[in-house]
């Protein structure tokens, strides 16, 4: 047993980050970031199977199976002149899947002094649903656009 302390990071400064896929979006730099509100879907999951093991012992052996990704899923703010969201999903069709995909970072920084304390990278993402805001009269909130992405797979590398 350690005496460290663990110091914990508050979830709301992050940054997200994609690079630049094959299909062309003029909008788009070699990597954009994306100015978003939150993120969520930063889940990975491993199937099982039970085994039955015979014998004296007759039990069941739980064993590790295939890992998968729900989609991932961005909130940002609509913004003028801003349509990066919007471009990405319409480029994706039949027969443009991999040109459309990209590579994602999501860094999770310590408030104080901007550091990365976590990352997740995303691999092959590509829009597969799009949300603009509600619209309503009444309201004094700010409006929000939400894209969602299906990937390759989560890795967490800090």
């Amino acid at each position: 047993m350690t005496d460290r302390a663990l110091d914990g990071v508050g979830a709301y400064w992050f940054e997200v980050q994609f690079q630049k896929p094959k299909v062309s979006l003029p909008s788009w730099t070699s990597s954009t970031w994306f100015v978003v509100r939150s993120v969520s879907g930063l889940v990975q999951i491993m199937d099982t199977q039970d085994i039955w093991e015979g014998g004296a012992s007759g039990q069941y052996r739980t064993l590790p199976g295939k890992k998968h990704w729900p989609s991932l899923v961005l909130q940002g703010v609509v913004a003028k002149n801003e349509t990066t969201f919007y471009d990405w999903f319409n480029k994706v069709k039949i027969g443009t899947i991999e040109q459309a995909r990209a590579e994602g970072y999501i860094d999770l920084k310590h408030g104080g002094d901007n550091t990365p304390v976590a990352t997740w990278v995303l691999h092959g993402a590509f829009p597969i649903k799009y949300t603009g805001p509600t619209l309503d009269t009444h309201s004094a909130l700010l409006a929000f656009e939400t894209i969602e992405l299906t990937h390759k797979g989560i890795e967490r590398t800090l």
